[in-house]
C-alpha cells in the first residue's frame, strides 16, 4: 500500500540546519551507527574477500570483488539504512534483526528508482546515437546532468518506506515542493566529502599490488561509506519529517 501526501508548501528547509542535525545525529549517536553498520559491512567485505579468492586475485579478482560489492550493498547496506532511518524517525534501537520490517518497502522504492534511472539513462543513450557526432557529447552531458539533478528530488520516498508508509515515486516528488533546490545543496553537502574521501581510499588501494592490503584498504573505504550513508540518510529523513509532519512517525 502506497501512501499519499501533499506537497510540504509551509515548511521551508533551512539548509546549515539540516546539515548541522544531519551531522550531529551520526555523530553524537555513532556507537549505535556502528551497531546498526558492523554486521552489513562485514558481510558485504566478506562476499567481496569470497570474490577476489574466486578470481583468482589479480585485476580479475578484483573486478569481480567490485560487483560483489555493489550488489552486496545493494542487499545489505539497506539494511543499515532502514535500521538508521527508523531510529531517526521513530527512535528505534534495536539491533536483534538484519532484516527490519520496512526493509522490503525500501528495496522495492530502490529498485523502481533505479529502473527509472536506468531508463533516463537509456533514452539519452537513444537520442544520443541518432544525434550528429558534433552533439553526441553534449548530449550526453546534458542528459547525464539532469539525470543526476532530478533523481534527489525522488528520495524523500526512502525515508517513508523505511518506516513503511511507502510513497509512490509521484507523491515523493510532490512532497518536495518548493524546497528541492535547497535539498539538493543539503544532499551534496552531506554525502560529497565523505564520498571524495572513500573515491581516493578506493584509488589507493587499488594501486597497491597486494590483495591483503587491498584488503584493508577496502574495510576502510567501506567504513568511510557507511558513515557517509549515515549522515545522507539523516538528513533525508530529517527533512522528510519536516515537510510530512507527524504522519512521518506514525
Amino acid at each position: 500500500m502506497s501512501y499519499s501526501a501533499s506537497p510540504g508548501a509551509v515548511y521551508r528547509l533551512a539548509i546549515g540546519d539540516a546539515t548541522n542535525r544531519a551531522y550531529r545525529s551520526v555523530f553524537d549517536n555513532f556507537q549505535l551507527a556502528a551497531a546498526f553498520a558492523w554486521l552489513p559491512l562485514a558481510i558485504v567485505l566478506g562476499a567481496e574477500v569470497i570474490a577476489l579468492m574466486v578470481g583468482g586475485g589479480g585485476l580479475v579478482g578484483r573486478i569481480l570483488a567490485s560487483l560483489t560489492g555493489m550488489i552486496g550493498f545493494l542487499l545489505f547496506g539497506t539494511t543499515f539504512v532502514v535500521r538508521w532511518c527508523r531510529f531517526i524517525l521513530l527512535g528505534e534501537r534495536e539491533t536483534r534483526e538484519l532484516f527490519s520490517p520496512g526493509w522490503r518497502p525500501l528495496m522495492v522504492v530502490t529498485v523502481k528508482i533505479c529502473l527509472l534511472i536506468l531508463a533516463g539513462a537509456c533514452v539519452v543513450a537513444v537520442i544520443a546515437a541518432l544525434a550528429p557526432r558534433a552533439l553526441k557529447i553534449p548530449i550526453w552531458a546534458v542528459g547525464g546532468l539532469a539525470i543526476v539533478l532530478l533523481s534527489p528530488r525522488l528520495f524523500l520516498a526512502f525515508p517513508a518506506a523505511a518506516v513503511e508508509r511507502p510513497l509512490t515515486l509521484r507523491a515523493a516528488w510532490d512532497l518536495m515542493g518548493d524546497n528541492y533546490w535547497r535539498f539538493l545543496a543539503c544532499v551534496l553537502i552531506c554525502y560529497l566529502p565523505l564520498a571524495v574521501i572513500a573515491a581516493l581510499i578506493g584509488q589507493a588501494g587499488a594501486a597497491i599490488a597486494s590483495s591483503a592490503a587491498w584488503i584493508g584498504f577496502e574495510a576502510v573505504r567501506l567504513a568511510v561509506t557507511f558513515i557517509d550513508i549515515a549522515i545522507l540518510y539523516a538528513v533525508i529523513a530529517d527533512v522528510y519529517r519536516g515537510i510530512a509532519g507527524p504522519a512521518a512517525a506514525d
